[in-house]
């Protein structure tokens, strides 16, 4: 029987459990990364910012799945009253348990990464600015190294294999709680969910980091050598260790949970106009959106009123153009609330119409919006509506009735017009009493 000492880096598959086991390792952490991520590949958009902070951000409920699966091998090589187990000696303990540590941690980082590929890549072809940040890498890097410590740590403490199921209900239950609003994360995870800030324009400072990393590397160090100890000298009882080991995970999953941000300043972005300036199109996002060239051309050739096509950052509002006068409508693809648009069209008179009416108050007690309308609909409203105050859009759609969501998912382009029409008036009174820019 070969003695524990002999896990060396020869055993890069697993051994001696079977060769598949760290590759079906790394196959189930990429699924859980991928489904994760999946939002972003159905948005019609995606930036860097988001997919940078998925590498951390999003990985609480990977992380759960990775401690699980730690410990679920540890347990099947050190089986209570095996023969393995029974030889191990300390200096042997220490040495298989960091082998377990370190091949476990690199096939999972690999499945991660083909897990995120997908919305790396798309994000990479469609965003405008920024890039995949290294301190979310590392970060995501630090927190899979202490699952995956602690997962070993307890797997051979405790030698069963239920510890693998509390371990990863434990991890996940802890990560949980320290996502929550207690711990002041942001969860940039999907587009639909921006509870906090209107834009991805924050950053984990470095000594934050370097905090995480070096808290990190303490924790992994306690959790091999506290279960090498027990395996090597069985002295205690396992309850106990286990108890000291998960209360250790609760404080690593705390402390790689917290995370203040520093914000990133980022240029204005001023305006272009036409040559008679009558329409204004901000183009932050021309690269991420590829339909913005013809909806600043489809701009130009309406005329009327100025329009701005408002992106995510206020850099528009130092534009002369913006101060001048223009109506403020966001160009936002997000879906909200189960309100899906599908196209940057629906999300313009989605936007215009939804941030437009609310200003002068419900008209009819219902929501006017319907998915399927064009961008030429929504510019020829605020062409006949005559609004040329600035105005800031910043309401979004609260739809949780299931009958009002239909409707609005429903309505035909003609039904649109000819209320748009009928309230007109509403409207240009609403334009009129609004404040002018400054």
């Amino acid at each position: 029987m070969r003695r524990p000492g002999g896990l060396t880096w020869a055993h890069a598959l697993g051994r001696p459990l079977p060769f598949w086991t760290y590759p079906a390792m790394a196959v189930l952490t990429g699924l859980a990364a991928f489904a994760r991520s999946r939002s972003l590949l159905s948005a019609p958009y995606a930036q860097w910012d988001i997919t940078s902070e998925l590498w951390h951000e999003g990985l609480f409920p990977v992380l759960a799945v990775i401690a699980g699966m730690a410990t679920l091998v540890v347990t099947q090589v050190f089986r209570r009253n095996s023969v393995l187990a029974g030889a191990v000696r300390a200096s042997g303990a220490n040495r298989a348990l960091a082998t377990f540590v370190f091949w476990i941690s690199a096939w999972v980082v690999l499945g991660l990464l083909a897990g995120l590929l997908p919305a790396m890549w798309k994000s990479a072809r469609t965003a405008t600015w920024g890039g995949l940040d290294v301190r979310d890498v590392l970060v995501a890097v630090c927190g899979v190294i202490v699952a995956v410590s602690l997962g070993v740590g307890l797997g051979a403490v405790l030698r069963h294999w239920v510890a693998a199921l509390l371990t990863a209900v434990g991890y996940g239950t802890l990560m949980i709680c320290a996502m929550s609003e207690a711990g002041a994360p942001l969860r940039l995870l999907q587009p639909s969910q921006h509870p906090v800030f209107p834009t991805p324009e924050f950053s984990l400072p470095w000594g934050l980091v370097l905090f995480q990393m070096t808290f990190g590397l303490v924790a992994c160090v306690t959790a091999v050598a506290g279960g090498a100890w027990f395996l090597a000298h069985r002295r205690g009882s396992p309850l106990t260790s286990g108890v000291a080991l998960t209360a250790l995970l609760a404080l690593a999953v705390t402390a790689w949970a917290w995370k203040p941000m520093t914000r990133v300043a980022r240029p204005p972005v001023e305006a272009s106009c036409a040559a008679s300036p009558q329409v204004c199109v901000h183009p932050a996002h021309d690269k991420s959106l590829p339909t913005a060239v013809a909806v600043t051309e489809t701009l130009r050739s309406v005329g009327g009123s100025r329009l701005f096509g408002r992106t995510y950052d206020d850099a528009l509002f130092t534009s002369d153009a913006a101060r001048a006068g223009a109506l403020v409508f966001r160009v936002d693809v997000r879906p909200t609330h189960g309100m899906v648009t599908k196209t940057l069209e629906d999300a313009i008179a989605l936007d215009l119409i939804e941030g437009a009416l609310p200003l002068c108050g419900r008209v009819d007690g219902t929501l006017p919006i319907s998915a399927q309308v064009t961008n030429l609909t929504a510019f020829e409203i605020a062409r006949r509506s005559g609004i040329s105050a600035l105005l800031e859009v910043v309401h979004e759609p609260q739809v949780d009735d299931p009958s009002l969501r239909t409707r609005m998912t429903s309505m035909p382009t003609d039904e649109l017009i000819r209320f748009v029409d009928d309230n007109l008036p509403a409207l240009r009174t609403c334009s009129a009493g609004a404040p002018e820019a400054s």
